[in-house]
């Protein structure tokens, strides 16, 4: 994989840090809005856009992820002046690459997308091959956006992204035209995550290299399988791979955070 860019993956840690984000919202029953002032506002609502881009997020199918534009001030605060982004997952159940802050100083943010840069990169600078690619490697399923650029460099690709119309008044959606798929590497009839947990069902090959990340915490509940981390593209994460260390896989591996 060479792409000048790389993903948001750890869904461990991301639902993890939107969860916790998410909860302390929900208790004061607010979403920040932040002006081109020094001072705060608080609303209690959501403005039609935003509602309109939860609907869309929720109606989603969970079989891949949703790339997804955020924006601060370099691009406006498109979302009306909030970090919907932040609460997204936890609202809609599906999992992001984008949010839940553009400016988080983690490793694991390698990939966001803010503003029409992608992993600090001018989204036009991708051609169709880094973008099949990153789609791929990433489970990118569905695309938002809202920059001139991004949806300029997206709709030059209608074999590879499919339009799906406007969210909101002020963004725009895309499917990609493949099915979505958590697996890189080796078969399982399914790869489900949850908060902490992924499970593999009926794994099959000489490997199996999945589509989140690896973090030194993670652990294997199953007997009869090694978990490592794999380097894949410019990625600085590894991603999860596993290996069996007996005969035959078995039915199902758990793969747990351990921290």
């Amino acid at each position: 994989l060479a792409i000048p860019a790389a993903a948001w993956l750890g869904e461990v840690r991301w639902r993890q840090a939107a969860g916790a984000v998410a909860a302390l919202a929900l208790l004061v029953n607010v979403v920040l809005h932040e002006r081109r002032t020094p001072e705060f506002h608080v609303t209690a609502t959501l403005t039609p856009t935003l509602q309109a881009v939860v609907d869309w997020t929720r109606a989603q199918p969970d079989d891949g992820r949703i790339l997804l534009e955020d924006s601060d001030d370099e691009s406006g605060h498109q979302y009306d002046f909030t970090h919907l982004p932040a609460l997204l997952p936890l609202w809609s159940g599906r999992a992001f690459i984008g949010g839940p802050y553009p400016y988080m100083y983690d490793r694991h943010h390698f990939a966001e997308f803010t503003g029409g840069r992608l992993s600090g990169v001018r989204v036009e600078r991708f051609n169709r091959n880094d973008l099949d690619a990153y789609c791929r490697v990433y489970n990118v399923t569905r695309v938002l956006v809202f920059s001139p650029e991004a949806r300029a460099t997206f709709g030059r690709f209608p074999d590879l992204f499919m339009p799906l119309g406007s969210v909101g008044g002020k963004f725009f959606a895309y499917a990609v035209r493949r099915p979505g798929s958590f697996l890189l590497a080796g078969a399982a009839v399914s790869v489900r995550a949850e908060l902490n947990r992924i499970r593999v069902e009926r794994p099959a090959g000489t490997e199996v290299l999945l589509s989140f990340h690896w973090i030194k915490t993670l652990a294997v509940r199953t007997p009869g399988v090694h978990l490592e981390g794999r380097a894949v593209g410019p990625d600085p994460i590894p991603f999860i791979r596993l290996t069996r260390t007996g005969p035959t896989w078995p039915l199902e591996i758990e793969i747990v955070n351990a921290y």
